[in-house]
């Protein structure tokens, strides 16, 4: 990874492009223990994860859970909880990786994950078990009026 900078951007990070298998996993708390979800596989033609896949304006397929060994699986929930944990998030979020070679490389954590019956979260919760209502309950129970925001 390089941090760089110009005119328009004063500084920006960049690193290198990873080609393999877009995977999310969701983490959301319940009586604040955070429970990890089935992984998710995002299947598409584009060269990367775009907004129009995301959006829905460019075709795609979601496979839940994701078809990938149980040695990766374990791995990625297990870097997903401790990256969750390490960052101090509360409540729920989606942790993203590339799968390439077997190995996954970690991608980002959306804190605020879209919340639509067809996104991300709500597949992973239906292959969790629950309907999409049982998930927003779920969401919505993590809130914590106590919690004081750490910059």
């Amino acid at each position: 990874m390089e941090v760089a900078g110009n005119d328009d951007f004063p500084i920006f990070l960049a690193a290198q492009y990873i080609h393999g298998k877009d995977l999310s996993v969701g983490i959301v708390e319940i009586e604040r223990q955070p429970v990890v979800l089935p992984l998710l596989e995002t299947k598409h033609d584009d060269q990367f994860y775009s907004y129009e896949v995301k959006s829905g304006k460019s075709p795609h397929l979601h496979i839940c859970p994701a078809e990938v060994s149980d040695s990766v699986e374990i791995e990625i929930k297990n870097q997903a909880l401790a990256i969750y944990q390490e960052l101090g998030c509360r409540g729920f979020a989606r942790v993203d990786f590339i799968l390439s070679n077997e190995k996954p490389w970690f991608l980002e954590v959306n804190t605020i994950p879209g919340l639509s019956r067809n996104g991300n979260l709500s597949q992973m919760g239906a292959a969790f078990g629950w309907t999409y209502e049982d998930m927003i309950f779920h969401l919505i129970s993590t809130i914590d009026d106590s919690f004081k925001y750490k910059p």
